[in-house]
């Protein structure tokens, strides 16, 4: 059930790379608070939830945060998230026809790990309003990419 659950997760992650649904706005308006389900990873919901709050609060906006079994929200955002690492090495000898100059080498490594969150955004009735999805090189800039291009579609 998780892994199916996990796939259809990443694959609309991978869509909404491609293409980005119509924000079809239908939230409350700004002075009205917007009740949100997030699904997804407990310890990212969690996150995300402190991001979206702090970014509501910087803009003035009142938000809160339904239950898992809440029938009654304004928007259920289905979470993802992963991360892809990737390491290099090279190495290079610098040699020249002066024998009075030793050989040199060097050698280097490098890894690189980027972290991504993705979002579907759906109404109650399950219909798509929008999809984003942010990237970075450390999980908190991400999510912080997410939560403040959230709001502004919200």
């Amino acid at each position: 059930m998780i892994g199916k659950f996990a796939v259809v997760i990443l694959s609309m992650f991978f869509i909404s790379l491609i293409t980005h649904a119509p924000v079809q706005p239908k939230a409350p308006p700004a002075s009205e608070t917007l009740r949100l389900l997030i699904d997804g990873d407990p310890v990212m919901v969690e996150l995300l939830s402190v991001e979206l709050k702090n970014m509501a609060a910087a803009t003035g906006r009142t938000i809160s945060f339904a239950d898992k079994d809440a029938k009654q929200y304004d928007r259920r955002i289905l979470l993802t998230s992963g991360a892809a690492k990737r390491s290099e090495s090279c190495s290079s000898t610098c040699t020249t026809s002066d024998a009075s100059i030793p050989h040199t080498s060097s050698s280097c490594s490098v890894d690189i790990t980027i972290y991504f969150v993705g979002a579907v955004v759906l109404t109650p009735e399950g219909k798509l309003q929008f999809t984003d999805a942010a990237e970075d090189g450390s999980w908190r800039d991400a999510r912080k990419q997410l939560a403040r291009k959230l709001m502004q579609s919200f």
